[in-house]
């Protein structure tokens, strides 16, 4: 079936030298349950409001896939839709991010938009959106999720909808806090994207803190040689998303 809206494609930095020699593989499936959870919870939230909204998650190895979509139209020339995508994202993205760091299963991603196509019986996605998101997701040389060009494309376009009534600039407020414009750390000299999804803009500061506190100790356990330029990184932008959250 063909349909058009995000991809979140996000792969487990370490997996093959830390996750796979160092975790017991239940406790492993047991983390991504629970993620998996935190993901339908929030689905079951906004399928109230919107029925045919829609989420299809799967994954291989180090590798996952939650696809957002409706089951009854496209969405790119509806800005309505393409806000309650971004406010489901929003809902269920930062306690993901937060369980997946301090259980540390450290993610990075990358959100993409466009057209794709599911085979739910097969297990196969395919199509423009997931090559966009397997383009950017492997890009950057931190632990984080970024937007792709052609889903910051789609956030644009809430920035610049006129204001409406105070559901409505509740709602545009609310998406365009979650993500920062930050000079994110591309390989290569790449350069895509400058908008990052800042997993602590739902928290006060005093929480945000105490989680950075909390993250450092579990980087600690597990940063080597080769991981290091990824924390450093990972590490300067949440202090940046911190100090957001002071002022």
């Amino acid at each position: 079936m063909i349909r058009e809206g995000f991809i979140i494609m996000m792969d487990i930095l370490g997996y093959k030298d830390f996750v796979t020699k160092k975790f017991d593989y239940n406790d492993f499936f047991d983390v991504w349950r629970d993620l998996k959870y935190t993901i339908e919870s929030s689905q079951e939230t906004i399928k109230k409001r919107i029925p045919s909204f829609d989420i299809y998650i799967t994954g291989f190895s180090d590798t996952y896939f939650i696809c957002i979509s409706f089951q009854d139209r496209f969405v790119k020339e509806n800005t309505d839709d393409i806000e309650y995508c971004f406010l489901f994202i929003n809902h269920f993205l930062p306690e993901l991010l937060h369980k997946s760091l301090l259980s540390k299963i450290y993610l990075r991603g990358a959100i993409s938009f466009g057209e794709y196509a599911i085979d739910t019986e097969n297990n196969i996605i395919i199509g423009e959106a997931l090559n966009d998101a397997a383009e950017w997701c492997e890009s950057t040389n931190w632990m984080g999720i970024i937007l792709s060009p052609s889903a910051a494309i789609q956030l644009e376009k809430v920035m610049k909808r006129p204001d409406g009534d105070g559901e409505s600039l509740h709602r545009k407020a609310l998406i365009l806090s979650m993500y920062a414009t930050y000079p994110i750390p591309y390989k290569n000299n790449n350069y895509g994207s400058k908008y990052a999804f800042n997993l602590l803009a739902p928290f006060p500061f005093t929480s945000a803190s105490f989680f950075l506190k909390e993250l450092r100790k579990k980087f600690s356990e597990t940063v080597n040689s080769h991981s290091e330029d990824k924390y450093k990184n990972t590490m300067k932008f949440l202090e940046f998303c911190l100090e957001k959250i002071e002022k």
